[in-house]
């Protein structure tokens, strides 16, 4: 008599039950547009920051939107083109390379280069 325990159940489909196998596919993580980062990271900033260090943040997000925030934004499409996810090899290197035991302290940023 065969056995239908949900262990041999499993067992039969092992593959299709591994997590992540079926991670391919699933769309890829679309790199937001420039503005609508710049305006969310305004946001966030809008209740933390006094209006007049707010007013210089704006003013710093303007010039990095008219200068080398487009150039950047290129950049890390390009290099996503061929990623499974733009985010993940910036996530792994910010939260998983550090040996210390509470990553509270972390401030992600990137360097494209």
């Amino acid at each position: 008599m065969a056995s239908s325990s949900p262990v041999t159940k499993f067992k039969e489909h092992y593959e299709e039950n591994r997590t992540f196998s079926r991670q391919h596919e699933l769309p890829k993580l679309p790199v937001p547009p420039l503005e609508e980062t710049c305006q969310r990271y305004l946001k966030a900033l809008e209740g933390l920051q006094d209006p007049k260090d707010y007013e210089e943040t704006k003013r710093a997000v303007e010039d990095f939107l008219k200068n080398d925030g487009p150039r950047i934004q290129e950049r890390l499409q390009v290099w996503a083109e061929d990623k499974a996810s733009y985010i993940e090899e910036f996530w792994y290197e910010s939260y998983l390379s550090h040996s210390d035991p509470v990553v509270l302290a972390l401030n992600p940023f990137f360097v494209l280069e």
